[in-house]
């Protein structure tokens, strides 16, 4: 009898410690989760962050392949200046 009362004492500080150690698991199985649903959330902010600064650089790449092309007709404009004016000294040096 004494046999049989110490096996079940036995057993049940395993079950014991099975629930202690089923307890611990849920908490930390429910913070894990929670952690999760965070770093998720974080993630989803930043894909969408990151798709706005894409966008905001191609914006930023289209206007400065438009300010090359506007800066090289003002550049173009004001050769075309000059060299009218090279003619003219030139024409008023052979007149």
């Amino acid at each position: 009898m004494e046999q049989l009362d110490l096996q079940l004492k036995t057993l049940q500080q395993k079950i014991s410690l099975l629930i202690k150690q089923n307890q611990f698991l849920k908490t930390q199985n429910e913070l894990l989760s929670t952690t999760n649903q965070k770093n998720e959330k974080a993630i989803s902010e930043k894909d969408s962050r990151l798709k706005i600064l894409e966008e905001h650089l191609e914006t930023l790449k289209l206007n400065a392949s438009m300010l090359d092309k506007a800066d090289k007709k003002v550049l173009e404009k004001k050769i075309d200046t000059y060299l009218r004016d090279i003619e003219k000294c030139l024409a008023q040096l052979n007149a």
